[in-house]
């Protein structure tokens, strides 16, 4: 099973993940690489939003560095680069050496990008939580009570599929490390994301030999 937990360390986003089992089993050994394949629209695609997309993943990818993100963006050699791009709907490929802690990186970014649309969501709700509060704050902290997910991200982790053998702690674990990659200026990549990227997969590869 998954081992999803921080670690005491001085960067906040230094973790141990085993992640290769939940996405392709147990056997990896027959694969050299993974790639992150995010597919996006080949038109009319908003600048600003598109430039925020990529900023949130260089920024991602730099806490997660094992240098830490001060040294990581004074260092263009250690950066994250895309590995390939190919025509049609755009599919930008970013590859990494399987069963490295760079691998283990590339799982937690392909997470944060599948649920980043959630971030326009609980922005929406929110808002909508804090009209409710001035209205029928009694009624609204009665309802919230019973809610079992107060997160449009937690809600996603509990039903996705992939994590259908997790158990709740671990679930809620990476629930907390993801949750801790979004910020309120992530906003224009969730934007982004959500009108744009047609989708995201993450899978192993075998070099030729």
């Amino acid at each position: 099973m998954a081992n999803i937990q921080k670690l005491g360390d001085s960067s906040p986003h230094r973790i141990k993940l085993e992640l290769d089992e939940i996405f392709f089993g147990q056997s990896t050994s027959e694969y050299d690489s993974v790639e992150l394949i995010i597919t996006i629209v080949d038109e009319n695609i908003n600048i600003k939003e598109l430039s925020s997309y990529l900023d949130f993943i260089y920024e991602v990818d730099g806490n997660l560095s094992k240098f830490g993100f001060l040294s990581y963006s004074k260092m263009p050699r250690n950066q994250l680069e895309i590995t390939q791009i190919k025509k049609g709907s755009w599919e930008l490929i970013i590859e990494k050496l399987l069963n490295t802690v760079d691998s283990q990186n590339l799982f937690i970014l392909f997470l944060i990008l599948k649920y980043l649309p959630n971030v326009i969501q609980a922005t929406l709700d929110g808002a909508h939580k804090y009209y409710e509060t001035l209205n029928t704050r009694e009624d609204y902290l009665e309802k919230k009570s019973k809610r079992k997910f107060r997160s449009p991200l937690k809600k996603a982790i509990n039903e996705d599929d992939l994590f259908k053998n997790l158990q709740q702690k671990e679930k809620d674990n990476l629930y907390k490390l993801l949750k801790s990659f979004y910020k309120k200026r992530n906003l224009a990549a969730s934007r982004f994301s959500q009108k744009y990227i047609k989708d995201i997969q993450i899978k192993p590869k075998k070099n030729s030999r």
